[in-house]
């Protein structure tokens, strides 16, 4: 059995989710048959000051038949032993470096090393160390796996599997109507935590991004409508007295309509996806909003770097996003 540990927000959600199924069908494809149990303790107890109040979404998407959600007993039960398989497949010095000296055993060899006894664990986000089989029969993936590579040789099973399964309510039918009629462009200015001066590394997309990826739209498509999307109600107030957009060419106007539906994550992210076109924050929530637009001719803008902590974060991005300076 594949234990997946969610944690974060529904974008990092979604990176796990992805990963795990994959793992999956790298057993199916050996001729083994491993269920996928989700285990919610970790995001239901765990509390972190910086951070926005997290909740498992994951659960309103269309998953695979053959996952399901442990009972709470089983949840303790599998934190436990996801625990003890993390201190039988990390070395003494490893341990020692990491508890003590808080030297994180990351990279793939170290991974490689776990994963062979069954723990998938990743300590940074953007990696891609692929996912080699264990023999043991619980195996438990924790981490973040941002990187579309993780899953590119499902990624067919993954579009399906992470739209929103039920249908919309009458507000947000509504709001996909008018979406369709025009060439609708996901504009998602991501606020909330992001603005802690713990997540320093993190503030990236400011008005000068967001502008100037308004520009590249007008050039690029006939009468965009931008629906604006954020955290909150007061953050989208903010956005309108604050972020005052500008046609470079003096000539062109900007529509924007204000997506304030009062919605849970995935209803938004929902909308996002039946966008045409994207302009994305560095934030994972938007990133699968592009990611799961089905639409063929689609126009991807990020931002140029993704999270200023580390080093590379090309991974994040696909070849055909189109990449906007930001400071």
């Amino acid at each position: 059995m594949i234990n997946l540990i969610i944690k974060d927000g529904l974008g990092n959600q979604m990176f796990q989710y992805a990963y795990a199924r994959f793992l999956q069908e790298r057993y199916r494809a050996e001729g083994i048959e491993e269920e996928l149990a989700i285990n919610s303790y970790f995001i239901k107890n765990t509390r972190f000051n910086d951070n926005d109040y997290r909740e498992m979404s994951i659960q309103h998407l269309a998953l695979h038949p053959k996952v399901r959600f442990q009972s709470l007993e089983e949840q303790k039960n599998s934190m436990r032993h996801f625990k003890r398989s993390i201190l039988l497949s990390t070395p003494i010095t490893d341990l020692f470096n990491w508890r003590i000296r808080n030297i994180k055993p990351s990279g793939k060899e170290k991974f490689l090393q776990r994963a062979k006894k069954g723990v998938y664990y990743t300590f940074f986000p953007y990696t891609n160390f692929g996912a080699p089989l264990a023999a043991c029969t619980h195996k438990y993936v924790f981490g973040f796996f941002q990187d579309h590579r993780n899953f590119e040789e499902v990624n067919s099973l993954i579009k399906k599997e992470l739209l929103v399964k039920n249908l919309p309510n009458e507000k947000n039918q509504h709001m996909i109507t008018e979406i369709n009629k025009v060439n609708a462009v996901c504009l998602h200015i991501r606020r909330g935590d992001y603005l802690n001066p713990r997540w320093k590394n993190l503030q990236i997309c400011n008005f000068e991004y967001y502008n100037n990826a308004i520009n590249e739209v007008l050039n690029r498509i006939d009468n965009p409508v931008f629906f604006v999307f954020s955290n909150s109600e007061s953050d989208l107030e903010w956005i309108k007295e604050n972020y005052h957009f500008e046609d470079f060419d003096k000539k062109r106007e900007i529509k924007l309509i204000y997506v304030n539906l009062n919605n849970p994550d995935y209803e938004e992210l929902r909308l996002m996806y039946n966008c045409k076109h994207f302009i994305i924050s560095n934030s994972t929530f938007s990133w699968w909003g592009a990611y799961l637009s089905s639409y063929s001719k689609k126009i991807v803008i990020a931002p140029e770097r993704w999270n200023l902590a580390v080093e590379n974060d090309d991974s994040i991005y696909l070849n055909d996003w189109i990449k906007i300076k930001t400071k």
